[in-house]
């Protein structure tokens, strides 16, 4: 995927957590809040704060397609072998949590 990862700890609105990428300059930023109370809400629990990471990382693997499904020049192999990238992804974290 060739993407240029960081993440942080921050505070970032009323979300747990977000994802920034940039398909161009292959960059990607996952944050992940550092109020986990957000509020009135409890803390969230080990699976919650498990399946917000998760749900960014799913971003990050889809943002290639969206960067592809945007430009202008974009084939049919590269979209193919960028939706490849996200299964095999996918079936790899499948493969390390529940085997």
């Amino acid at each position: 995927m060739g993407y240029n990862l960081r993440f942080g700890h921050e505070d970032i609105g009323d979300s747990f957590a977000n994802c920034l990428t940039d398909g161009d300059e292959k960059w990607c930023v996952i944050k992940l809040t550092n109020d986990w109370g957000k509020g009135d809400t409890k803390p969230l629990t080990r699976y919650e704060l498990d399946k917000s990471a998760f749900h960014e990382v799913l971003h990050l693997r889809l943002g290639a397609l969206r960067w592809l499904a945007k430009s202008r020049f974009t084939s049919v192999e590269e979209i193919e072998r960028a939706g490849e990238e996200t299964v095999v992804a996918m079936e790899n974290f499948h493969r390390a949590h529940y085997s």
